[in-house]
């Protein structure tokens, strides 16, 4: 290219390119708000919070002339969840600790009310045969703390989570302490014992007794819905490609918190409908889905439900895009199954190659990470496309718009979108 005609395209390129950033972070912002805001309830399952957010969901995909099956954006099905909707206490030695900061209840934990005595626990507890029987008869209905970082070695960890699973000390409520973070997640399942996670600075060997207040209310065949859209393809609208973001997060620990999931995955969802728009103006060659799966958090429930139940054939859905952690890109991007579909991968590396976004792609292999899996399990080719960067609020309150900074949204979402204009092009 003469350098006249490639200064006149470096303006041109840079003309588009900052008109498309101003568009891109108005509606991502406006779709992380929304998704984060309160009333949303941390699109979980106290309060119906994942029901509100698909209502939003089917809306903007509504707007955007985006087509459905049947008369409705909804795919319903339903699972089994643990839920924490009322008020929540615990105390230690009478000093109430602030709940998603100094303490967080399991996921999976049953209810407890009561004050119990506080006894601790270390690795020769479990260990020693004769320490174990001893200890066994000293703690039952009481309530066993672990310092976890005082099992150091792999074996020791392993151990350990085998007696917590087991319970083998009948105790009333396991305390694991912590000098880490605090992470939540989301269950299907319930503990017959109480159990939670405290930072170390909250708790220590003098303490003697620990008050609790948890109502766990367990959940049988809680109903949720995928939300789902098409845009018909232009030339080959039989062949299908799959763009999909998970929209529920882990709702609300009590009643007074609530975990907003900005990067995980108001983010992800945001960059799917930034595609429906796109493909609104230009559309596709081939029928794009769009598809917004309920139930990751708690074990990719939505996603094996649709691969379950497809709405268009999967041998005719050509490739799945699944999109997670989209707030960040300082330091590129992920492609889970790049090391497995080789084909794609290489499109993708000639688009990034050209030197127009600036990215590191880093290529993984196999990994039963997020909504694509399913889908790859039954002979789907599908990449699951996460962000790099410094940022470490992970399944914790502090995962807020605030937070992100977008440094590579533009880059990964141009780039994706060559990727998959050129996928059409060769009718893959």
């Amino acid at each position: 290219m003469k350098p006249l005609r490639q200064l006149s395209w470096f303006f041109v390129a840079l003309f588009f390119g900052l008109s498309a950033r101003a568009q891109d972070a108005e509606n991502v912002l406006t779709t992380v708000n929304a998704l984060c805001a309160a009333e949303m309830h941390g699109r979980g399952y106290v309060n119906h919070g994942d029901s509100l957010a698909a209502n939003y969901i089917a809306g903007r995909f509504e707007g955007e002339n985006a087509l459905n099956f049947n008369g409705s954006y909804f795919q319903d099905f339903s699972f089994n969840v643990n839920t924490f909707p009322n008020e929540m206490q615990l105390s230690i030695d009478g000093v109430d600790l602030v709940q998603g900061y100094h303490f967080l209840v399991d996921a999976a934990s049953s209810s407890i009310k009561g004050t119990y005595k506080l006894v601790w626990a270390d690795s020769a507890t479990i260990f020693d045969k004769k320490q174990f029987r001893a200890f066994k008869k000293h703690i039952k209905r009481n309530v066993i703390a672990f310092d976890v970082s005082s099992f150091r070695s792999i074996e020791s960890r392993k151990k350990l989570n085998s007696f917590i699973q087991n319970n083998k000390f009948h105790a009333k409520a396991i305390i694991l302490v912590t000098h880490g973070k605090l992470t939540w997640s989301a269950e299907q399942r319930q503990l017959k014992y109480a159990q939670f996670t405290v930072k170390a600075e909250k708790i220590n060997r003098n303490n003697k007794s620990i008050t609790f207040n948890v109502d766990a209310q367990f959940i049988k065949n809680y109903q949720t819905r995928n939300v789902i859209s098409y845009i018909r393809g232009s030339d080959y609208p039989d062949k299908y490609i799959i763009i999909s973001a998970h929209y529920d997060h882990l709702g609300r620990m009590g009643k007074y918190v609530y975990f907003p999931g900005a990067n995980d995955n108001a983010s992800g969802v945001a960059m799917m409908l930034d595609f429906a728009r796109m493909y609104r103006f230009y559309p596709p060659k081939y029928t794009i889905l769009f598809i917004a799966f309920a139930g990751e958090e708690a074990g990719l429930v939505g996603s094996k439900y649709y691969v379950e139940h497809p709405l268009v054939p999967l041998e005719k859905t050509r490739f799945v895009l699944n999109l997670d952690l989209m707030g960040t890109g300082k330091d590129g991007i992920a492609v889970v199954n790049a090391l497995v579909y080789q084909e794609e991968l290489s499109i993708l590396m000639e688009k990034e190659h050209f030197g127009r976004y600036n990215l590191l792609i880093l290529q993984r292999g196999k990994a039963a990470n997020s909504d694509h899996y399913w889908f790859s399990e039954n002979g789907v080719h599908s990449f699951f496309i996460y962000q790099l960067g410094d940022y470490t609020f992970y399944h914790d309150l502090f995962d807020a718009p605030e937070q992100l900074h977008f440094e590579g949204y533009n880059r990964t979402y141009f780039l994706l979108k060559d990727f998959l204009r050129e996928f059409q092009d060769r009718h893959l």
